[in-house]
């Protein structure tokens, strides 16, 4: 190995040490114990929410549903099974999101 590539494996063995001292390597549990959401599973949940609004209370169908939110016709189908409705209309998922 050369000596940059040295130097390199030094410093990156460094900052997984800190990390893992930090805890950094799990970050739903934060030293101050605050619970974070990643941010996926808020897109997943947002998404199921309108998912489930339109086919609730518009009638929509999977192949609609998808189409509107431009996502697979399957996960529209597993994030309808995987969450349960918990806004009443589209104003609602957009006011929630707005305000975190």
């Amino acid at each position: 190995m050369t000596k940059t590539k040295q130097n390199r494996n030094k410093q990156l063995k460094q900052y997984l040490k800190k990390l893992q001292e930090h805890d950094w390597h799990k970050p739903a549990t934060y030293n101050n114990k605050i619970a974070t959401r990643p941010i996926k599973d808020l897109v997943d949940y947002y998404n199921a929410q309108m998912v489930l609004v339109l086919r609730n209370n518009f009638h929509q169908s999977l192949e609609s549903v998808a189409g509107i939110l431009e996502i697979p016709k399957v996960q529209v189908f597993r994030l309808s099974e995987r969450y349960e409705q918990e806004f009443d209309s589209i104003e609602e998922i957009q006011e929630a999101i707005q305000n975190g």
